[in-house]
């Protein structure tokens, strides 16, 4: 039987104190999973043409510019990557989301590493943090925050879907690997709240109700009982919340547990369930002031 090969863990360095985060990130994934990281740095044509139309040397701007962001990457990657993890640096002129992709797809990238905003600032992700996790085939890690240290508490956003099945079980990846502690949530509208409001029927039963949070309580104990050996040593717990807007109360879940990482599946099971991304995982990613995985 072949070996899988070694993960690649795509970094997106704008050079940039998140973008510096992101590689601390990645260096500890990949030292943990036996992977290697590749930093990419991308240089915009336009800022290069400018450049170039500006200065009297134009020959060697396109030189200068490029050595230059090299020289800056190296030394980022010197002091994030730690000893023993393989890291090549990958300069390259193109616009930045399709860059980002490109050498995702040419590195065969197990996992995109970046800050969910270039530069120093807080707020919504920029549009190439969002372009890159809704068009990438690989799972995109969105770092927000200040601490280079590992993740103390992770919340798998689940809606029982495989593929949010599949983000529990990453989530657990990184609870184990970084002895964090693993929150499987459930955000659910209450159809007591919604169903024949107007007048007395089995959803406005207090009966129902607790057999609809028990049938939920099991479902999030068959995921989490699903992953085996993959949660040993994981400190982990099943939370149900209610909200009446399912994006609106993973955040403020996230928000409460005091979590530093979220992980939403990029798609889900239906409409109600809403994790299509552009959706609730857009809104995740756009709302959550915390680091966000999206999975694939």
């Amino acid at each position: 039987m072949t070996p899988e090969p070694a993960p690649v863990f795509l970094v997106a360095s704008d050079v940039s104190p998140l973008a510096h985060l992101a590689l601390i990130h990645a260096g500890r994934l990949a030292r943990v999973r036996g992977g290697s990281v590749v930093a990419i740095h991308v240089v915009e044509q336009m800022v290069l043409d400018d450049l170039e139309e500006a200065l009297p040397n134009a020959r060697d701007v396109r030189t200068s510019v490029l050595a230059g962001a090299r020289k800056r990457v190296e030394e980022s990657v010197a002091q994030a990557i730690p000893p023993g993890v393989d890291v090549r640096v990958d300069i390259r002129i193109a616009s930045p989301g399709a860059g980002i992709l490109d050498a995702a797809r040419e590195a065969g990238a197990a996992l995109i590493v970046m800050g969910a905003h270039g530069g120093e600032g807080g707020g919504p992700p920029g549009s190439i943090a969002r372009r890159v996790a809704n068009k990438a085939a690989c799972d995109v890690l969105l770092v927000r925050g200040t601490v280079a240290e590992p993740f103390r508490h992770v919340v798998s956003c689940l809606d029982f879907s495989d593929i949010s099945r599949r983000a529990l079980a990453r989530a657990a990846e990184i609870a184990r690997a970084d002895a964090a502690r693993l929150t499987a949530l459930h955000v659910f509208v209450p159809p007591w709240k919604v169903l024949h409001y107007r007048a007395p029927t089995d959803e406005a039963n207090p009966a129902f109700e607790a057999a609809f949070l028990r049938g939920l309580e099991d479902e999030l104990g068959a995921a989490i009982d699903g992953l085996g050996d993959a949660l040993k040593g994981v400190a982990v717990e099943k939370r149900l919340g209610e909200s009446m807007d399912v994006s609106d109360g993973i955040v403020e879940e996230i928000n409460g547990l005091g979590a530093d990482l979220a992980v939403v599946g990029a798609t889900g099971r239906s409409a109600l369930a809403a994790f299509l991304l552009g959706t609730t995982a857009d809104r995740i990613i756009h709302d959550c002031p915390k680091s966000v995985l999206v999975v694939r």
